[in-house]
């Protein structure tokens, strides 16, 4: 909405407020998008710096900062930085003991700490983790390692995309117009943020990409179609080919996505909660405690929410445990629920309490009450 508002506002001031707007807003919908907006929004200005003249019109750019001020306080804040301080490439410590070990192989000297040593390595991985959103394995074949951001036995796209993909890279190299640098410049802005986390590649921390991406392989289609000999019958057989692949990929994606989604990846939408919920609200008084597998992410937020157990009352009682090694720390107890790895020879011990596995966490399977 932004950019639409920017290329109206060439032709119409007023839409200059629609541009500045917009990318302010944008800036609380997600982490990203803070690097991302700002970064588009420079890259317009730098684009078509000789059709505006921003000094003229600066009431709309203080109205952004106005909208931007609380925003600004929260992220100098201890607690706004925390997110990234968590998932920043910077907390996962391999590239630096990457170094290190380098270095013992090394007689000391200056030559192997240039060569060997922190910044390089995490540079190195900034640019691994770059790289990794325009890999065709990510876009075209298996797409996230993240079973939330992908559909299994496809990659983010249609395979049938890749020669359009490219082919409309190939035009866009050009450069031969403000359209097209403004897109190129999109296309490489979009995936910096998710390079500065240590999951990579990650299809949610990049999904900028979608605009430009389905841009460049719409121009990959009209270049290539116009490339057909002027026959009718070569234009319409190879739109009538094209349509049924398209057809036939679309059908193909949603009978993976309704059909084999929901029973190979339940997990990465921590299916069953609901049911579990149900069963311990008719069984809540018949025992004292009930031990939950920690095996999917944070579970204590779904039995809070399926309980619509009160919040104020959840944090009076929450114990947490120590942060992890990515700054994290999650809750593993309130009420009667505790919440961590199923070891059932020892939690069988307990008395008076139900105990809820998950299927790869072993248990007596002659005892399993509830499936």
């Amino acid at each position: 909405l932004g950019i639409y508002g920017f290329l109206k506002y060439l032709d119409n001031a007023k839409y200059l407020y629609l541009f500045v707007i917009a990318f302010a807003i944008s800036l609380y919908t997600y982490h990203s998008a803070r690097l991302i907006s700002p970064l588009l929004a420079l890259s317009l200005v730098i684009i078509y710096w000789k059709q505006i003249n921003i000094l003229k019109n600066l009431k709309p750019f203080a109205i952004g900062v106005i909208i931007c001020i609380p925003l600004i306080f929260q992220m100098l804040s201890k607690e706004g930085q925390s997110r990234f301080t968590g998932v920043s490439v910077f907390s996962d410590s391999g590239p630096l003991w990457q170094a290190l070990e380098a270095r013992r192989e090394h007689p000391a000297g200056l030559y192997v700490r240039l060569v060997h040593n922190q910044y390089l390595s995490y540079g190195l991985r900034f640019v691994k983790n770059y790289l990794s959103h325009y890999s065709p394995r990510f876009l075209f074949i298996t797409g996230d390692e993240i079973a939330r951001s992908k559909v299994p036995g496809m990659g983010q796209t249609y395979l049938l995309l890749i020669p359009f993909y490219f082919f409309g890279l190939l035009s866009l190299l050009k450069l031969d117009s403000r359209g097209k640098k403004l897109i190129f410049i999109w296309f490489l802005i979009a995936p910096l943020a998710a390079a500065m986390t240590f999951q990579s590649p990650h299809a949610l921390r990049s999904q900028n990409m979608v605009i430009p991406l389905s841009i460049i392989t719409a121009l990959g289609i009209v270049e290539l179609f116009n490339q057909l000999p002027r026959v009718a019958l070569a234009k319409w057989g190879s739109f009538c080919i094209f349509g049924f692949l398209s057809f036939f990929s679309v059908s193909q994606y949603l009978h993976q996505y309704y059909v084999h989604y929901p029973k190979e990846l339940p997990y990465a939408w921590q299916y069953g909660f609901d049911q579990i919920a149900d069963t311990v609200k008719t069984n809540y008084d018949k025992y004292d405690k009930f031990i939950i597998t920690d095996r999917y992410d944070q579970p204590y937020i779904l039995m809070a929410f399926f309980l619509q157990y009160p919040p104020q009352k959840l944090q009076s009682q929450m114990n947490m445990t120590p942060r992890d090694k990515f700054g994290f720390s999650t809750l593993n107890s309130f009420d009667k629920f505790v919440f961590k790895k199923i070891n059932y020879e020892v939690d069988k011990k307990y008395p008076n309490t139900l105990i809820i596995a998950s299927m790869d966490e072993p248990v007596d399977n002659t005892k399993v009450i509830f499936t």
